[in-house]
């Protein structure tokens, strides 16, 4: 049976806010959410996946900014102070709905999700990056990173401010995992030659690009985004976003934010309840904030939107898991209709200036996916009939398996 890879590529980014003055700034709930609702959810699956002994493969950028937000003793004080209100407005909530058929089931499951978080946090007593370092340590998931503050870099007008953008990413990068990363994820997938020096300089063997910056390399990539290439004589690999697997990401239209027995991020019960009851888990001033209690579906385009239901959800996830693995499957297909597939890296190419993908296009937008299928190894006939096609075998794999091949795939591709 024919064996294919595939790379799941999360990036992982927010903006620096710390307020040493006052603990109610709303820019700082930015970082709180994205930890209860994105980072500890994530990392509570993979740890799981560990100690079941499931053998998993996947690449996280983690930005800078975002790491030393989540090392810094202050944040992890006022995240504390978050969790415990978000706690109590859990314990009111199932009072409050008791005797409620629609909302009361939704009203515990909050509670309890927000009890594992809690005790998540605590075993690593704040210390996300060891959570993470962890799961590096183990090899199922390789961690890189990003510029230092998410600059665009190909609108850095002088050298020095790319180098600084790099080195800033390295240096914070090994000060809180205690080695270099291999790969860097370039914001909004945005590249330009100008930084190849740079990057060859902090020993960077690897970064990630949009699809267009292939499409238009020369020599045009044999295998489309399918393959990574080598940019250039610098010795550094290029790996293409693979566009149909990040509309199911990103769009409202074809993808999971779309999807109508999802739930309503922007129906938020700090909107909805009575002031006298909400206040004291709001903004001090009154002001109306998420509280990440929401018991409605996106349902359709329209102000009413119908309750929502777990089991609803997740049978859907059911469904959706089952049509991303077509979606993969027919990727496979569209690769294995190449008359030659074969080699870890492609040639060498040039790649101009490209400005990629305008990335914060939602509200937790800093965790993205990138999925390449990449070395399948062998040659196919094109007279093989489409159902022996099927057959091909997907493995999940980290980015530097197919940079190990890479030597040899450059002395037989020339």
């Amino acid at each position: 049976m024919t064996k294919g890879y595939l790379n799941l590529v999360l990036h992982a980014h927010l903006p620096f806010v710390r307020h040493v003055d006052r603990d109610d700034r709303l820019e700082e709930r930015w970082l709180f959410e994205a930890m209860t609702e994105c980072y500890i959810p994530l990392l509570q699956v993979f740890h799981q996946l560990v100690r079941d002994q499931v053998d998993f493969r996947i690449t996280i950028s983690l930005s800078p900014t975002l790491l030393s937000m989540l090392r810094d003793c202050l944040l992890q004080v006022r995240y504390r102070e978050y969790l415990y209100r978000s706690l109590m407005l859990a314990e009111h909530e199932v009072e409050r709905t008791q005797g409620d058929a629609k909302f009361h089931a939704l009203a515990q499951a909050y509670q309890t999700r927000l009890q594992e978080i809690k005790e998540f946090y605590d075993h690593y007593n704040g210390d996300l990056v060891t959570a993470f370092a962890e799961l590096h340590r183990v090899g199922c998931v390789e961690l890189i990173t990003s510029a230092a503050t998410h600059a665009f870099l190909p609108y850095m007008q002088t050298e020095e401010a790319i180098r600084a953008q790099i080195a800033t990413a390295v240096t914070t990068f090994e000060s809180c995992f205690g080695f270099r990363p291999r790969g860097i994820w370039l914001p909004e997938c945005a590249y330009t030659p100008r930084m190849l020096t740079h990057l060859q300089e902090f020993s960077i063997g690897y970064f990630f690009v949009d699809t267009h910056a292939f499409t238009s390399a020369h020599p045009r990539p044999a295998f489309g985004t399918f393959s990574p290439i080598l940019v250039g004589n610098s010795g550094i690999a290029a790996f293409a976003r693979d566009e149909e697997s990040s509309q199911q990401v990103w769009s409202s239209d074809r993808g999971y934010p779309g999807d109508y027995d999802y739930r309503e991020y922007y129906r938020d019960i700090g909107f909805d309840l009575d002031e006298s009851y909400i206040r004291p888990f709001i903004h001090p001033d009154g002001i109306r904030i998420h509280t990440g209690f929401k018991y409605y579906r996106i349902t359709v385009k329209t102000s009413f939107k119908n309750s929502r239901t777990t089991s609803i959800a997740l049978v859907k996830k059911r469904v959706n898991m089952r049509a991303t693995s077509c979606s993969i499957g027919n990727a496979s297909l569209r690769i294995c209709t190449a008359r030659w597939v074969g080699y870890p890296l492609s040639r060498r190419h040039t790649m101009q200036s490209y400005l990629g993908i305008g990335g914060m296009r939602g509200r937790f937008s800093s965790m993205c996916s990138c999925a390449s299928f990449t070395s399948i190894k062998t040659r196919l006939r094109p007279s093989r009939p489409p159902s022996t096609l099927r057959c091909i075998r997907i493995t999940l794999a980290p980015i530097s398996h197919f940079l190990r091949g890479g030597a040899t795939a450059m002395a037989k591709s020339g």
